[in-house]
């Protein structure tokens, strides 16, 4: 996914347009970041999204994509702690769960560094 965005979907915004934070200008979300910025509290050992808060974003939690080819979650760039080879992700219902490289029912949901200049 990183090569994907990095390679292909970056030169369509163009590497001007974007600041680098934390090493990155464009990346997946993490579940910390749901957590802390997108109205997820923490339910046990997990990120859950939590209905009763008002003002959350419908794109957080729905229309992750295509359902006409089954994209119901999407990946986050927080590693699945039970494998190497997964990563968690969230899904439909807001609940996060783990996704494997081979899965075809997940989407990438890209956090982009816009400069503020470039936003209009």
């Amino acid at each position: 996914v990183k090569e994907m965005l990095e390679q292909q979907y970056l030169p369509t915004i163009g590497e001007s347009n974007l600041k680098e934070v934390d090493g990155y200008k464009i990346r997946l979300i993490s579940l910390a970041e749901l957590g802390s910025n997108l109205w997820y509290t923490r339910r046990g050992t997990t990120y859950q999204y939590n209905p009763s808060l008002e003002n959350t974003p419908i794109w957080v939690y729905q229309n992750f994509g295509d359902q006409s080819k089954n994209v119901y979650e999407y990946w986050t760039m927080t590693p699945y702690p039970y494998s190497s080879s997964q990563v968690l992700s969230v899904n439909d219902a807001g609940i996060p769960g783990n996704g494997g490289v081979l899965t075809y029912d997940r989407g990438v949901r890209p956090v982009i560094n816009l400069l503020k200049a470039n936003i209009s």
